[in-house]
């Protein structure tokens, strides 16, 4: 899978905005939710929590912000907690105030707290889940805002979360498509990226698997898809991709201005190839990644024709 959705690289990223401050541990206790009238559902998610109502919804983000400096997001993935929480190393970074594990809801979990003082940003994460999921809620306030860092508390403690809700994985998504092209199932998703493989959620975190992901993009010109695309390859190969004769073209998918890499790989040793289409309607982008291993010629075939089936909301 080219772009791997995992709970370490999600950890990694939110910890570059954290540096040692002097907070008391909110979470020193466990902490146990009743879902009542109040929770609002976090719309493409099985999250519950008690918002306020000046706080706005981005549903492309599972974000309620009411700054631009001051939010809660929601992130979901089913993939371990337990194995997560081991990979994690957040004891080792020495960047955080607080790292405290937890119990939240009878899930076990962590509460990671963390500031920054020159960039004005203090940082409040909790983590939880079981065996078969995993969750994110990340929010953020001003370093000195200290009732703001109060209310993210409140909505903090306030979740609920229902991982018995069935859920429709594109909710959200600013398209659509044939998934009966492929088959393929659902595996994982991660904020407006959606990854579908053979297997399901048995191939998550699998790095082999033929898969297909896809995600909602902002608005972009053909030259704005252009270095887009680009800036890709160059990501793809950073990891250790290797991209053998890519051809990149500028075509017509339908109504869509589309760019297209098609392209043998190889990596760690095994040969495959990536199919990656940016679509866009001029108002609206989206991209595709398709990779196979196995049966590479009909899955090409296939995801072809499921970039075909696209359709831009």
């Amino acid at each position: 899978m080219i772009k791997k959705i995992t709970y370490v690289i999600l950890i990694a990223f939110f910890s570059s905005c954290a540096q040692a401050t002097k907070r008391k541990n909110p979470f020193a206790e466990d902490v146990h939710v009743t879902k009542n009238e109040n929770h609002k559902r976090v719309k493409g998610t099985r999250f519950f929590a008690i918002i306020p109502d000046n706080y706005k919804y981005y549903p492309e983000l599972k974000r309620y912000q009411k700054s631009e400096n001051h939010y809660v997001q929601f992130m979901e993935a089913s993939t371990s907690f337990i194995q997560s929480r081991k990979e994690m190393k957040l004891e080792e970074s020495g960047i955080y105030d607080i790292i405290s594990d937890i119990k939240f809801n009878n899930f076990s979990g962590v509460f990671v707290e963390g500031g920054n003082l020159e960039a004005n940003k203090e940082a409040l994460l909790i983590s939880f889940g079981d065996e078969n999921f995993s969750t994110i809620v990340y929010s953020q306030t001003g370093y000195h805002d200290q009732k703001g860092r109060l209310e993210l508390i409140e909505i903090l403690k306030s979740i609920y979360y229902d991982k018995d809700i069935k859920l429709d994985e594109l909710e959200l998504a600013n398209f659509t498509f044939n998934k009966g092209i492929t088959q393929f199932k659902h595996s994982v998703s991660a904020t407006n990226m959606f990854v579908f493989s053979e297997n399901g959620k048995e191939d998550a975190g699998k790095e082999f698997s033929n898969s297909i992901i896809l995600g909602d993009l902002p608005k972009m010109d053909k030259s704005e898809l252009k270095s887009y695309t680009e800036n890709l390859i160059r990501k793809h190969e950073s990891k250790g991709i290797g991209l053998i004769s890519p051809r990149l073209k500028e075509m017509k998918i339908g109504v869509y201005d589309a760019l297209v890499l098609d392209s043998k790989m190889t990596h760690k040793g095994t040969n495959g190839i990536v199919y990656q289409v940016v679509l866009s309607n001029g108002e609206k982008s989206m991209i595709f990644i398709g990779t196979a291993y196995t049966n590479k010629i009909d899955l090409k075939n296939k995801y072809i024709e499921t970039v075909k089936s696209v359709r831009i909301k």
